[in-house]
């Protein structure tokens, strides 16, 4: 049964995968067996989370590359497929999360019903799950990593 959430010959691009919650992902996929291509901003950032992705004796790539320019995504793409022949899985990472001033966030909105945010590590098991032959009949779900905050909203209408 655990072969069938392997990664093996598979190779794994994620953008923003440098650090949070990107390189959480990042590590699973390779952990998992899957070779890597990280992309960042930072290229100090890349070239930690590079050599700490070495451990896993994956192949680990990266690409100092801001994603919010646009015009650009699609030489990014360019260079990657030239470099290493195509990528099996994308994790469309980069972004930021704005909530608002964390000065008119109360303590309690902070909060999920396991009384704490997610960690990196928390998301990248489901990434590796969505990404691995065991969930090749999963479609048209919605899986919300969201340490059960949704479900204080009570019923959600699509």
């Amino acid at each position: 049964m655990i072969e069938k959430f392997r990664l093996d010959n598979k190779m794994s691009m994620v953008t923003g995968g440098s650090k949070g919650i990107g390189f959480g992902i990042a590590k699973a996929l390779a952990e998992a067996g899957s070779d890597i291509v990280l992309v960042a901003r930072d290229k100090t950032d890349l070239d930690k989370a590079r050599e700490e992705l070495a451990t896993t004796g994956r192949s680990i790539r990266s690409y100092s590359f801001d994603m919010s320019n646009v015009a650009g995504i699609e030489e990014l793409f360019a260079s990657v497929i030239k470099d290493i022949g195509g990528v099996d899985i994308l994790v469309n990472n980069a972004g930021a999360a704005r909530r608002g001033p964390a000065e008119t966030i109360s303590a309690e909105e902070w909060k999920t019903p396991q009384a704490r945010w997610g960690k990196p590590d928390d998301l990248g098991n489901a990434a590796v799950y969505l990404a691995s032959p065991a969930s090749d009949y999963v479609t048209g779900h919605i899986l919300f990593l969201d340490g059960g905050i949704l479900s204080t909203f009570g019923p959600i209408s699509w």
